[in-house]
């Protein structure tokens, strides 16, 4: 069996929600229920998000992801709006982007980190106007100012902070500028490593990164959210604790991994809201008359185990905010 194939049996009859999306909007089932055809979900993403995938028997999931298969996300949306999907969600600006252009009929429900007006993806949070609504995480300026407040609990008197980015995500030049604002405020120097990982080369580009950090004498390391970045991310927190630098990562997977602080969206929340906005359409609803959600909360993790290896002494301040700690 090929991999696509794989992809398809291994997901079928799943859904995104945590309970049945059925009955996450007041318990309507969706309209094609009562037809007896089984609705059809399409998923573009640069990579598998699984903890985002739960068992349905209500649901048919046709997943794409552009990094696994290593083709283009605009191939991908493509190949799935000629599946005649019931609705498509897109996970990240560049996915949405690439269904958006792909499709003005097929609703889309996009999971962002940007602004989706600025990136052009709808014409107003309230009332979308188009076949595209979804959900908004923080603001660039928003997140760095969180993830800067954490780094200077966890280091007193930090002057360098390394950051890792990835030049070919959008996202990134954004909260670069953003991140180097706030370490401004508080007279923090920001060295910025970027990464391009390809294939079997992950390692030596890891490595290199580490190093150019080390150079310009980083005191912490900040990890910017990328699907790449998650692909790797034991590498990455391995080569952060042998070059001994406290990080904040953009995932609870960093920290499970042995990361010192994760800094995320709660992903019950995330899953809770997609999936009820993708039940409503299936209910009938218009895209466009669906406002753009945004997600109101971020939590902590902090793996104690880590700051232990890095011979760090957490405030109680720091723990006392955490939602979760790793033992």
């Amino acid at each position: 069996m090929d991999r696509r194939g794989f992809m398809r049996t291994t997901t079928a009859g799943l859904a995104l929600a945590l309970a049945d999306p059925a009955t996450a909007v007041g318990g309507a089932p969706p309209a094609s229920a009562g037809s007896g055809r089984v609705p059809r979900i399409g998923v573009l993403g640069e990579s598998n998000p699984l903890a985002w995938l739960f068992h349905s028997p209500r649901f048919e999931l046709e997943c794409r992801w552009a990094i696994d298969s290593g083709r283009r996300l605009m191939d991908l949306a493509t190949e799935l709006a000629a599946l005649d999907v019931d609705a498509l969600v897109a996970v990240g600006v560049r996915a949405a982007r690439a269904a958006a252009r792909v499709t003005t009929t097929i609703p889309i429900v996009f999971v962002i980190g940007g602004d989706p007006v600025a990136e052009g993806l709808i014409a107003s949070v309230d009332k979308p106007s188009r076949n595209v609504t979804g959900l908004r995480l923080f603001s660039a300026a928003e997140l760095a100012a969180r993830r800067l407040a954490l780094l200077r609990q966890t280091v007193s008197g930090i002057t360098r902070l390394g950051v890792l980015g990835n030049p070919d995500n959008p996202l990134h030049a954004g909260a670069l500028v953003a991140t180097r604002r706030a370490a401004d405020v508080h007279g923090i120097e920001v060295h910025v490593a970027t990464i391009r990982i390809a294939g079997d080369r992950a390692e030596d580009v890891l490595l290199e990164a580490f190093m150019t950090l080390d150079r310009a004498g980083a005191e912490a390391v900040l990890v910017l959210p990328d699907a790449l970045f998650s692909l790797h991310a034991k590498e990455l927190v391995a080569l952060a604790q042998a070059w001994r630098l406290p990080g904040v990562y953009p995932a609870r997977s960093f920290a499970d991994a042995g990361g010192l602080i994760a800094l995320h969206g709660n992903s019950a929340d995330v899953v809770r809201r997609v999936s009820g906005l993708v039940s409503q359409i299936l209910g009938g609803a218009s895209a466009a008359s669906l406002p753009v959600q945004r997600l109101a909360t971020l939590e902590v993790t902090i793996n104690l185990k880590s700051a232990a290896a890095l011979g760090l002494t957490l405030r109680p301040s720091l723990l006392a905010g955490a939602d979760t700690i790793l033992t």
